[in-house]
């Protein structure tokens, strides 16, 4: 209208963020929730079916709002009841009570189902997710790509203490500064945690050389033999 033009327009936040200000729904909210209602709704039925004692956790996104998370509620109907627990960033998280809910359930069925956000947190606001950084890939391609001069060079290759070339300084510098990020990371939490297993995997191989004994088990493919230990089990007791 300011410059004179006759053409109206109107934005429309297509998101499934149903969280935003001055909007009553979002149009991609329905299609998320109809999803993660049907997925809890599969993982439900599916799991009623064999007769193990198992915990299954199915995290949800939703970093403030849990409008996501409580949409798996939509799974409740004739073929099941639903998630046993719904955990939302709403409503503070108590560790204690979670563990006597989960053991109260565990006590009356063999297979507990609990949908939790993303945003999960205790009263004093601590998150209980984890920490995301950047893996030695895209950490090149930054220096390449944010800087006028400096390389692409690729992760694999010579990899020193102290580079002696352009080369060597960033592969080394990006190959060890993960590492010891990663070092860190597990000084931090051993102290806090004494009994602390280290798993890793996915993702690039790393080689840590971590001094202190705490076990730290690396496997690339972790999760398909996960799920290959989980079917040879599955065979035995069927």
């Amino acid at each position: 209208g300011s410059i004179g033009s006759g053409i109206r327009f109107i934005g429309v936040p297509k998101t499934i963020d149903n969280d935003l200000m001055l909007t009553d729904h979002t149009p991609g909210y329905g299609s998320a929730a109809k999803y993660i209602a049907t997925i809890l709704k599969e993982v439900i039925c599916d799991s009623s079916v064999y007769d193990l004692r198992s915990v299954t956790v199915a995290e949800i996104m939703g970093r403030h709002t849990g409008w996501l998370a409580a949409a798996a509620s939509l799974a409740a109907g004739p073929d099941c009841d639903g998630p046993d627990l719904i955990l939302l960033p709403e409503v503070p998280f108590d560790q204690d009570k979670f563990l006597a809910k989960v053991d109260e359930l565990q006590r009356r069925k063999s297979n507990v189902i609990i949908a939790a956000s993303e945003g999960v947190k205790t009263a004093d606001g601590t998150y209980l997710g984890g920490n995301i950084s950047l893996g030695p890939t895209m950490r090149l391609k930054a220096l390449n790509t944010f800087t006028s001069k400096l390389p692409l060079v690729e992760r694999k290759g010579e990899t020193l203490d102290l580079g002696n070339s352009t080369e060597t300084a960033i592969r080394s510098g990006v190959t060890m500064g993960i590492a010891y990020e990663i070092e860190g990371y597990i000084r931090h939490f051993a102290a806090k945690h004494p009994q602390l297993l280290v798993y890793l995997t996915g993702g690039v191989h790393m080689d840590l050389h971590f001094s202190e004994k705490i076990p730290i088990f690396a496997n690339d493919f972790i999760v398909p033999l996960g799920l290959n230990r989980i079917l040879a089990y599955n065979n035995e007791i069927l």
